[in-house]
């Protein structure tokens, strides 16, 4: 929705390990302590948007990238890029932190890409993830392919989420928030971010009064998106027996994640 705005163009999932920008030994989440010197000034080429290919371009037309000005990267495999990128600031806008209830990605994960395998190396998938290497050996038993991905979930994110969940320095936005109360969230996010536009004639209601909040977007693999906000946070959990709740309740304890809880779809935590 954002790239609606006008003169905004989005830059779509550079970091995608097979049809990114990156190099495919920076693995599926990239961390800025296993860069070298010559990885960090490719780094900098990516989020200045000097690297790009056809499928980082593949939300835009010709057009719009043409004539824009604001380049707009979305991704979900770079949370472990964040602090680095904000300690190499001043950035024209700050970073927006967008973050969901942990049992909401992994079942769209696996609906969408399958469960991970047993056999999977987590030292050429995930270089420098040393607590998952750690752990691997143990979580590879499990034979629930939710629980595994959810016990994967938590260790590739659960403290970088809550790090820097909170700083001052992101735009934090919960999905649960932008579910029920889009445009009131974007009109907040586009504040946050500063964003001016060219056109001095241009106006924020305008643009919120044209969205559509309940078009799935095209990751929507599935068609499960429901129309109604609160049933599309519960859709996940709604069939959970309590004694399933608890199992999963206690993979995010082990994991010390506390921004969200099994049985609840809003966010504990707000800063």
């Amino acid at each position: 929705m954002l790239a609606q705005l006008p003169g905004v163009v989005p830059v779509w999932e550079p970091f995608h390990r097979t049809k990114g920008v990156v190099p495919h030994r920076w693995g599926a989440r990239p961390v800025a302590s296993t860069l070298s010197v010559q990885d960090l000034a490719h780094l900098r080429d990516v989020f200045s948007g000097r690297k790009h290919n056809a499928w980082t371009c593949s939300r835009s037309s010709m057009t719009r990238a043409w004539n824009a000005h604001t380049l707009l990267f979305k991704h979900v495999r770079a949370n472990h890029l964040l602090t680095w990128l904000l300690a190499k600031g001043p950035l024209d806008s700050p970073p927006i932190l967008l973050v969901r209830h942990p049992w909401d990605i992994v079942v769209s994960q696996v609906k969408a890409f399958g469960p991970r395998g047993r056999d999977l190396d987590v030292h050429d998938v995930f270089p420098g993830h040393h607590e998952l290497h750690h752990h691997w050996p143990e979580l590879r038993s499990l034979k629930d392919p939710l629980v595994r991905q959810l016990h994967i979930w938590c260790l590739l994110n659960a403290r970088v989420v809550q790090e820097n969940a909170q700083r001052q320095d992101v735009v934090l936005v919960h999905y649960h928030d932008l579910v029920l109360s889009p445009k009131q969230e974007l009109a907040r996010i586009v504040h946050a971010l500063g964003w001016k536009p060219r056109d001095k004639g241009w106006k924020i209601d305008a643009y919120l009064e044209a969205l559509d909040p309940n078009q799935s977007s095209d990751t929507d693999f599935q068609g499960e998106r429901k129309a109604e906000a609160t049933e599309q946070l519960w859709k996940n959990q709604a069939g959970l027996s309590q004694e399933r709740l608890q199992e999963l309740q206690a993979v995010l304890d082990q994991h010390g994640y506390t921004l969200h809880r099994m049985g609840a779809i809003a966010p504990l935590k707000k800063r």
